[in-house]
């Protein structure tokens, strides 16, 4: 079968799938290569948007603007998939460990346009009995979207309407056909079977191995998570206790996760599943582990994404660098690389590619 589109995506994960989603509704023609693989983060990642983070309880990036269009566009989305809403507002209980970080909370969370994420609480509640107390807590209005379940979703839609072509695709490609030229408007691949006018690289932490990108400082962080059965606790809250804990349903749950910067391995490691056990036998006085997962998160330096056109490479764009907020960036920067690439509209120079650009890679 020969596709031909004006939009070629390299990757179906969280990215992948949302630009996706504003092209087709832009009424462009796509296509897809993507191979499925299995330590995505989108497959991992618990979808977890949280307002307020880190020990000083600092605002999220942008999150004003992101937590609405995120609600906004995963239940469009699903209502257009006729399939449950993958977004869900959550309760997130943040533990307290000290009169110090008691105190800092109370002073951030008075804060102009903080109130609206923010809740008293006296006690935890559900976890009482479950969860080894702090020194006090407070509530998170946050959200949740199922990640793995949206990009499993949308994999079975592009094959239903055959715009997904599922196999490992290899840079070396590029270079081999006339698909780096820095002056033709119509590019193909693989000996022709594939046809379009832009390829966007929506890869994920696998861009680091992609030399087109060397210019970015990628910094892959991988993760490592557990599940876990807790007997007898039964809640829909998320648990903020140094790190996070989300309900999967039937006293299960997700934990983690830890941060293990340019790992050589992608597999689960022994080192960090003994590094969640010891956080895990101070907040919990009986579990059970019950799964063991990793993946790597595809972050960047500067902890924004990158968006934008090859500056030498005509016709060839990237859509990276969610890292661990892709419930929350991947909507929002959907959009705007959308409207750059069929608008031409200027994006924000937080996240634009050319903050990166110094000198002209050597390509060969």
């Amino acid at each position: 079968m020969k596709y031909s589109c004006e939009y070629l995506i390299i990757g179906q994960g969280v990215a992948g799938s949302l630009l996706c989603q504003e092209l087709l509704e832009a009424k462009k023609s796509i296509c897809v290569i993507d191979n499925h693989h299995e330590r995505s983060s989108s497959l991992v990642a618990a979808g977890i948007i949280n307002p307020i983070t880190g020990r000083r309880f600092v605002k999220s990036w942008m999150i004003d603007e992101l937590l609405p269009f995120s609600e906004q566009r995963f239940t469009a989305i699903a209502s257009k998939l006729k399939q449950p809403n993958y977004y869900r507002p959550k309760k997130i209980l943040r533990c307290l460990f000290s009169q110090v970080e008691e105190t800092e909370w109370l002073i951030r969370t008075a804060q102009e346009g903080w109130k609206q994420y923010v809740q008293e609480v006296d006690g935890l509640g559900e976890f009482t009995g479950h969860v080894t107390p702090g020194f006090g807590q407070g509530v998170l209005l946050g959200a949740q979207v199922d990640l793995a379940r949206f990009v499993i979703d949308y994999r079975e839609l592009l094959k239903s309407k055959e715009l997904l072509i599922e196999k490992k695709f290899e840079t070396e490609e590029l270079f081999q056909s006339n698909s780096i030229s820095t002056t033709t408007r119509k590019f193909t691949l693989f000996d022709g079977l594939v046809e379009y006018d832009k390829i966007i690289f929506c890869e994920g932490a696998a861009a680091r191995h992609n030399k087109m990108w060397d210019f970015v400082p990628f910094e892959p962080a991988k993760g490592e998570v557990l599940h876990l059965k807790i007997p007898g606790l039964q809640t829909d809250r998320l648990l903020k206790h140094k790190m996070m804990m989300t309900p999967l349903g039937n006293e299960l749950f997700w934990f983690g996760s830890n941060y293990e910067w340019n790992a050589k391995s992608e597999e689960p490691s022994e080192e960090g599943l003994q590094f969640l056990q010891k956080r895990l036998d101070k907040m919990l006085p009986k579990y059970e582990v019950i799964d063991h997962l990793a993946a790597t998160r595809p972050t960047i330096k500067d902890r924004r994404p990158v968006l934008g056109e090859h500056p030498v490479i005509n016709g060839a764009y990237i859509f990276n660098g969610l890292g661990t907020k892709g419930a929350s960036l991947g909507p929002y920067f959907a959009k705007e690389m959308c409207e750059l690439l069929t608008k031409e509209q200027p994006i924000l120079s937080e996240v634009h590619l050319n903050r990166f650009w110094n000198n002209q890679p050597e390509i060969t």
